[in-house]
């Protein structure tokens, strides 16, 4: 199987502390918001394997991942492959 290697945008850690931020205050739970956060970096890092999965967006540019049917979307585009 073909893995790829997946690089995150420098703001990924800032969005991923307002992310928690967001969680905690709606959830009053440290470990709700951590898991979620922990999910969505599990999420990201299983492109490694068939980032093909998700559908494109309307521009083409990128595929869209629905986090768990709340507000948040993981965009990306493969760009280049890494083999291993």
């Amino acid at each position: 199987m073909q893995e790829y290697t997946v690089k995150s945008t420098p703001n990924v850690s800032v969005e991923l502390k307002e992310i928690y931020s967001s969680i905690l205050q709606l959830s009053q739970s440290p470990k709700t918001a951590q898991n979620y956060v922990e999910d969505l970096e599990q999420t990201m890092q299983a492109l490694n394997y068939f980032p093909e999965r998700y559908r494109k967006t309307p521009s083409r540019k990128y595929r869209r991942v629905n986090f768990k049917k709340i507000c948040y979307i993981l965009l990306y585009r493969k760009r280049y492959c890494t083999h291993y």
